[in-house]
């Protein structure tokens, strides 16, 4: 955890006057905190900048529909294969991307009569996945029929614990 505090720390060394304009990668690193503060510095500079991942005030946007692509996961879960204990595992619990992640999660739950087995916000990197994966298992009750997890990194590490404990 530590390392990720250092490595989202490099958004403050940028000095964005340097530039002629800027591309962000937020997701897995940065913070809605410092999501913030480097946006600001791009305005108050009048530096372009494109966000490639996350939506924030007064720069451009490119990205996907994460409420839209976390609810249609979720529908063909429940609507193909049948599957009605159903878990969240999230990202960071203050980021934009994984609170819409979870709210759609939640919101089809809700739409097809169902209530969320469980909902987890950990991290967007391979160990809170394991981590998520580590929690349901101790957690005394049956694991859930189906995780959907916020993002690539979260799945694998979930999988990959699954796998070391000799699930497939």
């Amino acid at each position: 955890v530590e390392y990720y505090a250092k490595e989202a720390e490099t958004f403050l060394l940028v000095d964005v006057q340097k530039y002629d304009g800027v591309m962000m990668l937020f997701n897995g690193v940065g913070t809605a905190n410092h999501l913030k503060n480097f946006t600001e510095k791009c305005i108050k500079y009048n530096v372009p900048a494109i966000s490639m991942d996350v939506q924030a005030p007064g720069i451009a946007y490119c990205g996907i529909d994460n409420y839209l692509s976390t609810y249609n996961i979720t529908k063909h879960l429940i609507e193909e294969h049948h599957v009605t204990k159903l878990q969240f595992v999230g990202g960071p619990d203050d980021h934009p991307d994984s609170l819409e992640r979870g709210m759609a999660f939640c919101d089809c739950l809700k739409d097809h009569g169902l209530e969320p087995y469980g909902v987890g916000y950990y991290g967007f990197m391979r160990a809170s996945g394991a981590q998520a994966y580590q929690d349901a298992k101790n957690s005394g009750r049956p694991m859930a029929e189906a995780y959907v997890c916020a993002n690539d990194y979260n799945a694998l590490g979930f999988c990959m614990a699954a796998k070391e404990d000799g699930l497939e």
